[in-house]
């Protein structure tokens, strides 16, 4: 084993030290990204689209998953993203959304949250828009929705 002659030892040291101070990243918290849902629902052959804005109401829980649903006042349908394997997260209490073939109708969002790769039926944290939104045939609706 070759061990450092004394004078190389304090430009080892220093760097050592610049090494440990600086870490490695991993116990950095990432920064989140505002979520964007895109989809439609399922099973919907409509020709309208929604888009806008949601506030989720204070406190939900960072990074846990978040789904919309268009409630139609007697059930709630998902929208399913293209990609199923990457889900939205919540990051702060914005975000935006793009909801296609949306058929003719009044409506409001419902959003459910879970936590990330969790398998449970029941959301840990749920709403509904406190306001509403119509769309007939082809129409492309700007809806920013509070929950």
């Amino acid at each position: 084993m070759n061990l450092p002659n004394a004078s190389k030892g304090p430009a080892i040291a220093v760097l050592l030290l610049f090494a440990t101070a600086c870490g490695d990243g991993s116990n950095d918290k990432p920064a989140c990204t505002e979520p964007n849902i895109d989809g439609s629902p399922f099973g919907s052959t409509g020709t309208a689209t929604v888009h806008g804005t949601g506030t989720l109401p204070p406190g939900m829980p960072e990074g846990y998953q978040i789904e919309l649903l268009l409630n139609t006042g007697n059930a709630s349908i998902g929208v399913l993203p293209p990609n199923l394997f990457e889900p939205a997260s919540v990051c702060g209490r914005s975000f935006s959304y793009t909801i296609e073939n949306v058929e003719a109708g009044t409506y409001r969002l419902d959003f459910e949250l879970r936590p990330p790769n969790s398998t449970a039926t029941d959301p840990t944290a749920s709403g509904t828009s406190t306001n509403d939104f119509t769309v007939t045939d082809g129409q492309d609706v700007e809806f920013d929705a509070t929950f």
